[in-house]
């Protein structure tokens, strides 16, 4: 008897694309495009409302992006285009072909070349130090998402330990054995070509 809030399928269409895009730049697979297309299917999208969400959050260029994907893969959508995305169509046909073969990278492999990809965008020195520091000291917060704690608890703070541990024995090996790897590479590449299309 309890009412429950839940996002409106705008919203929701709106959250699967920057989570996809902004947060995993694909690395999650291609499930995305078939949850995208179920989510159309069998819902009606507030089309207007989307657009200004998207362009007010800085992701037009992720959410037509996405839903091209979503009609290379399943056919015509029900999608309503701005008319000012019209241009951007004609030079997409790169970015369609870098995001749909990211979406295939190594799983294993994805959390390091993310950061690889995070280290690249960073201009200078300071910023790559200071990425590397928040990997390193985590907030309580992120500690307390990967281990069974609050982080408002004074046990969050042992959890530290087995954080660095896992760094020093997993993360720090795995990252540099993905660096020698010819496949890493050229998958940094695609993360850089589509990083600077996004950002156009």
């Amino acid at each position: 008897g309890e009412s429950i809030g839940f996002l409106s399928v705008t919203d929701l269409l709106l959250h699967l694309i920057v989570h996809a895009v902004d947060g995993h730049m694909f690395n999650n697979g291609p499930l995305l495009f078939s949850d995208i297309a179920f989510l159309l299917e069998l819902h009606k999208i507030d089309w207007p409302l989307f657009w200004r969400l998207a362009e007010a959050h800085g992701q037009t260029r992720a959410c037509l992006l996405a839903l091209k994907l979503v009609e290379r893969y399943y056919g015509t959508q029900p999608v309503q285009w701005p008319a000012h995305l019209l241009v951007l169509n004609a030079d997409m046909s790169d970015a369609i072909e870098t995001a749909s073969l990211l979406t295939l990278q190594d799983f294993d492999d994805r959390l390091n070349l993310k950061l690889s990809n995070e280290m690249a965008i960073e201009d200078c020195a300071i910023s790559r130090l200071r990425l590397i520091l928040s990997k390193v000291f985590p907030s309580r917060t992120k500690v307390a998402t990967n281990y069974p704690v609050s982080p408002n608890s004074i046990m969050v703070f042992p959890f530290y330990v087995r954080h660095w541990w896992r760094l020093v024995t997993q993360r720090v090996p795995d990252f540099l054995k993905s660096r020698r790897q010819s496949q890493t590479n050229t998958d940094l590449l695609r993360l850089d070509y589509l990083s600077q299309w996004l950002r156009k």
